[in-house]
């Protein structure tokens, strides 16, 4: 991997197996194949920020919020580990520490690479999103603590059924079911 990513670079890239479900395909684990260069090249400019602004591992939320997406955090009692208000630059957070926390960031970097440009109408684009944003969040954390590395199991929201169930309920008649048989 070249210099332009040297604080990723030592993150264990993870390939995951695949399941086609009423003809989409969803990943069961984090995927290299989610995210491309662009992305990993942002992560690791935003991994400078953290590190320029002396950040640590038990730094407050709000404060690594602030410095890396400059969205506001407030406390949630929704039915979720935490949540993403892209349009009210809010991150609800109730639990799920440091990874709920990231994932929930790298939703707004989604937003900056112009990733919520077209709205999501369906359950299934939003499945890919939700799946790109924890591979994002993956590479975030493990390559801001390069000596507190996790595995991939550690991030593994939306790779499952049950995800996928959970977000068509969250969204009700909010979305189109495209995923009506599972």
């Amino acid at each position: 991997m070249s210099s332009f990513l040297k604080h990723i670079e030592h993150v264990k890239p993870v390939t995951s197996s695949y399941i086609k479900l009423n003809g989409h395909k969803f990943y069961l684990g984090i995927n290299d194949k989610i995210i491309n260069s662009k992305i990993k090249k942002f992560i690791n400019e935003k991994i400078k920020v953290f590190y320029n602004k002396k950040l640590h591992y038990n730094a407050p939320y709000i404060d690594i919020i602030g410095y890396l997406c400059d969205y506001n955090l407030i406390i949630t009692d929704k039915n979720c580990g935490g949540y993403c208000d892209i349009n009210n630059k809010i991150i609800g957070y109730k639990n799920g520490g440091l990874g709920t926390i990231f994932h929930e960031i790298s939703h707004t970097f989604q937003k900056e690479l112009g990733f919520f440009e077209k709205k999501q109408n369906i359950i299934s684009e939003d499945i890919f999103i939700e799946q790109q944003c924890e591979t994002m969040a993956y590479y975030l954390y493990n390559g801001i603590f390069k000596y507190k590395q996790i595995t991939c199991k550690n991030f593994n929201s939306y790779f499952e059924i049950e995800d996928i169930k959970f977000l068509i309920d969250w969204y009700g008649d909010e979305k189109e079911n495209d995923m009506i048989n599972i």
